[in-house]
């Protein structure tokens, strides 16, 4: 006889079911994001000789998506729904990205002499892109975590049996 629950079932019993479509929505505000990172990417290589500061910021901004793509791809799979529940909720992280990432696109759009805008919008700029930098490790935690549980089932199953 034996005492032991089931992991999974502990979290569904604990946080109760997660529904495919908020999984669907979450996925759907992901995929959002991922697409305003590859724009702004767009915006920030269209400035003429660029410069190391701006260079920083395209960096960020291609790794942001890359962490992105990595949640996206992992959105819909049974042991990722509670992270991506808590990163959907509202005033989450995927809402507080939103909100680094549009007001930095409004910034760096292109206009008319941006390589002469980019010194006066410089440290608006990079304020975003340093909110953007810890949410984006939030978010790579948050994969890691998911990761580290997958592990530590795997070795709680196989020493349990």
């Amino acid at each position: 006889m034996s005492f032991l629950i089931n992991p999974k079932e502990a979290v569904r019993l604990r946080y109760g079911a997660l529904f495919s479509m908020e999984v669907i929505a979450v996925a759907k505000t992901i995929g959002n994001l991922v697409e305003s990172a590859k724009k702004i990417a767009g915006f920030i290589n269209d400035i003429k000789d660029a410069k190391k500061d701006q260079k920083e910021l395209l960096t960020e901004i291609n790794a942001t998506r890359t962490i992105l793509e990595q949640l996206k791809s992992q959105a819909s799979k049974e042991n990722r729904k509670l992270t991506m529940e808590l990163l959907g909720e509202k005033d989450g992280l995927l809402e507080q990205l939103k909100t680094e990432m549009e007001s930095l696109g409004y910034k760096i759009k292109p206009r008319t002499g941006a390589s002469l805008v980019w010194p006066f919008i410089k440290d608006g700029a990079m304020k975003h892109a340093e909110a953007i930098h810890r949410i984006r490790n939030l978010l790579n935690l948050a994969l890691q975590n998911d990761l580290a549980l997958v592990l530590f089932q795997r070795v709680f199953l196989i020493s349990v049996v």
